[in-house]
């Protein structure tokens, strides 16, 4: 390590050569800084070593919400602790880069990023599936429709499948939304479940939090 400048500019010029013996050049749109000595000390608090929030938040959807979403509208989380490792990783990446102890409330990890928590995302990409579904009308010949209409015909004599799950979920959340088949091959009803959904990260309350989200007390009810 140099603690001078002449003993760094024989170095520099040392790479220098080496750099053009294996026609390699240093980009200097790509270089912003490099640190000698101590660490700086200000500054850190909104930082995961060296990462901005701003950059975090980007490396987060970039590599780490792909999978945290793979599959969300087709493999429904109706038992709690299938989302479980999912959830523990969305708060431990978030607990890091805001630097929060683990201990920590969890709705500062949404507050504070402007995330949604991650059970409540893959319920509505679900039910953005579904609306996609009921969009294609009773006309289409697509697989998908076909399917769909056979779901809700299982969820009308009571058997399990993919729309009565997406019921349990609704009527499992903290504040539960009631749902029928006819509710569920609605395209307005869903939509406005879906907002309803979303209110859920905005609403503070002091009695209930899911997933670090906080719920509002009012019981929502969807129309038949």
């Amino acid at each position: 390590m140099s603690t001078s400048f002449p003993p760094f500019q024989a170095k520099v010029s040392q790479f220098f050569e080496w750099f053009g013996n294996k026609r390699v050049f240093i980009s200097a749109r790509k270089s912003k800084w490099m640190i000698f000595g101590p660490y700086p000390q200000t500054g850190h608090r909104h930082r995961i070593g060296s990462l901005p929030i701003k950059e975090g938040l980007i490396l987060y959807m970039a590599r780490i919400d792909c999978y945290l979403i793979s599959g969300a509208d087709i493999y429904l989380d109706v038992d709690a602790a299938h989302a479980e490792e999912l959830i523990d990783a969305q708060h431990l990446f978030l607990q890091r880069l805001l630097g929060i102890n683990s201990r920590s409330m969890l709705a500062v990890l949404f507050t504070e990023t402007g995330l949604m928590p991650i059970k409540i995302r893959r319920l509505l990409l679900a039910l953005g599936r579904l609306c996609y579904m009921i969009n294609l009308g009773d006309d289409s010949v697509r697989v998908v429709r076909s399917a769909l209409l056979d779901s809700l015909d299982m969820f009308r004599m009571g058997y399990a499948g993919w729309a009565g799950d997406i019921a349990i979920i609704l009527s499992s959340l903290p504040t539960p939304i009631r749902m029928t088949p006819a509710d569920l091959s609605c395209l307005e009803t869903v939509k406005a479940i879906m907002a309803k959904v979303a209110e859920f990260i905005s609403t503070i309350s002091r009695r209930r939090t899911y997933y670090g989200t906080v719920l509002s007390q009012s019981t929502i009810h969807s129309a038949s």
